[in-house]
């Protein structure tokens, strides 16, 4: 009973930081990096849902300071779903994007996915096709997919 306290009180402090930390960059013009990792398996690809913020994303985050895209991309999925992959199993897809740099990742065998219920809340492996409330960076991700497999 403890731990769900704990989570709520966790996903109530998330929700009330998320849209001051986003107006506070837009006062000061401070922009932070961000990386994304979509990962892909047979078809579906693996989106959650944050206790802070509407729509389904991709997992990944803010860059700390010193870390590359990549590093990120890494220590996000860790610590967002826990899966942990080695760095050269990640994938630029296509070129960075202002600050955003996106990832595929396609493991060969079904990942173990592990969310913490505070920031992550559900994740699990969608058909693109059925992401009914994509966030603006998986709905930016995902025209780009379109695009790819038209071309």
């Amino acid at each position: 009973m403890l731990s769900r306290l704990r989570n709520r009180c966790h996903r109530a402090f998330l929700r009330w930081a998320y849209p001051r930390l986003c107006a506070w960059e837009r006062v000061t013009g401070r922009r932070s990096r961000v990386a994304l990792v979509a990962v892909w398996y047979r078809g579906r690809l693996l989106v959650v849902r944050h206790s802070y913020r509407p729509g389904s994303a991709l997992p990944g985050g803010d860059g700390r300071r010193g870390e590359t895209s990549r590093e990120t991309a890494l220590r996000e999925l860790r610590e967002e779903v826990g899966i942990a992959v080695e760095p050269a199993a990640l994938v630029q897809a296509g070129p960075a994007d202002g600050r955003w740099t996106t990832f595929e990742y396609r493991p060969a065998t079904a990942p173990s996915v592990t969310i913490d219920n505070r920031e992550i809340v559900a994740a699990d492996f969608l058909d693109p096709a059925a992401i009914a409330d994509p966030t603006r960076s998986l709905a930016r991700y995902l025209a780009r997919v379109r695009r790819r497999r038209a071309a």
